[in-house]
């Protein structure tokens, strides 16, 4: 299990954390959140896999430089348009009427969605066909309802992912135990990963300095 190592000798900028933690919510958290929670079948595999799949969302992509927002929102709609016209998810969710194609979506998310995140996903298929089934994707994703279900497991395996290059059950844990512990203690302290000291603790583990040095 990973653990916090020397917790009073380290500082974080909190400028650096601020601008990790944005980056992670609006590229990491749609592209996780999208794989993991929705599509199942295209889920990544491996770390390296879901390493390439942000990057993708997060490509030229500098935070707080002119037009930033612009190219993130290029990025999430290339992004969603490779997803929804794979053939796994063609295989998972065939050509079918807006509604239910959108109970689909949510379904295969085990979330309940409000009646207005169902009625606004629903809208925006709008004529269909792959543009419409794109904007009803990222209706979903986008949902309240979703982003909460799916931000703190996918929070916890961005940190692997992201510092340690690895699945949680990768060596030398061969076992979700890690992965839970630091999603429970995400949970005890209501999804603030600043509180929890997330990024602290990993970065401060002596598998991370082992494999990568210092921070």
């Amino acid at each position: 299990m990973l653990l916090l190592t020397n917790p009073n000798t380290v500082s974080i900028l909190a400028g650096s954390a601020a601008g990790g933690a944005f980056r992670f919510a609006s590229t990491g958290g749609l592209t996780v959140g999208t794989v993991d929670g929705v599509v199942g079948v295209s889920a990544p595999t491996s770390a390296a896999d879901v390493t390439l799949t942000v990057n993708g969302a997060g490509n030229g992509l500098i935070i707080g430089q002119p037009g930033f927002d612009t190219l993130l929102e290029a990025n999430k709609q290339a992004y969603a348009q490779q997803v929804v016209t794979s053939a796994a998810f063609l295989a998972r969710f065939p050509i079918t009427p807006a509604a239910e194609y959108v109970d689909a979506l949510y379904a295969s998310a085990a979330v309940t969605p409000t009646p207005s995140e169902r009625t606004a996903a629903i809208m925006a298929f709008g004529a269909g066909g792959t543009a419409g089934r794109v904007a009803a994707l990222r209706s979903v994703v986008d949902s309240d309802s979703l982003r909460q279900a799916e931000f703190r497991p996918s929070f916890v395996l961005a940190e692997y992912y992201g510092y340690l290059r690895r699945n949680p059950t990768d060596a030398p844990d061969f076992n979700d135990a890690g992965y839970q512990f630091w999603l429970s203690k995400l949970n005890q302290f209501n999804g603030d990963f600043v509180k929890a000291e997330m990024v602290k603790a990993f970065i401060t583990s002596t598998e991370y300095r082992g494999r990568f040095g210092q921070p």
